[in-house]
């Protein structure tokens, strides 16, 4: 099976982005393309704590000039200023993707980020929570692309099978 169009997962972290983006690759076998693999670097030379805001937007823009060279089904990134990056990262796709909004409480995100340990702070998961539905309906709608938004407040089997039966697989 080929997936037609490359998926965007986006979402706060802890929202179940990776987990639901994790089994579709392996049931579909597709290439991804991870935030994380550019912003981890800035977090080990500078410190975890210490990568805000500007400092936090390098990874972003290394991503985007990367993209026309990189090979992948399903690019994930977190709700780091998605009115900013989103519309110059969907302008470098060949094709237009498909947004896959993991829409998480920030309770739940809080949460699922003291169970793995991470250190993201509490204030970084509060900005990433104020982009909801209304936001990516809105911006999606504005650039013209399909927005699924898949609801992972629950478990994972029901997240996963409504996330495949939203994109028709």
């Amino acid at each position: 099976m080929k997936i037609k169009s490359p998926l965007i997962f986006i979402g706060t972290s802890g929202g179940g982005k990776t987990t639901l983006l994790d089994k579709l690759a392996k049931e579909y076998d597709l290439r991804i393309v991870d935030i994380y693999k550019y912003v981890e670097p800035y977090l080990d030379k500078h410190g975890r704590l210490k990568v805000q805001e500007d400092l936090l937007k390098k990874p972003y823009q290394d991503l985007i000039l990367d993209l026309p060279n990189l090979n992948f089904n399903i690019l994930e990134i977190a709700s780091d200023w998605p009115d900013e990056f989103l519309p110059q990262i969907i302008e470098k796709l060949k094709t237009k993707p498909i947004l896959i909004f993991c829409d998480t409480s920030l309770k739940t995100s809080v949460e699922r980020n003291r169970k793995r340990n991470r250190n993201v702070p509490e204030d970084t998961l509060k900005t990433q929570s104020r982009f909801d539905y209304d936001f990516y309906k809105n911006l999606t709608s504005k650039i013209g692309i399909e927005l699924v938004v898949i609801n992972n407040e629950k478990s994972v089997t029901d997240s996963y099978q409504n996330l495949k039966n939203k994109l028709k697989l």
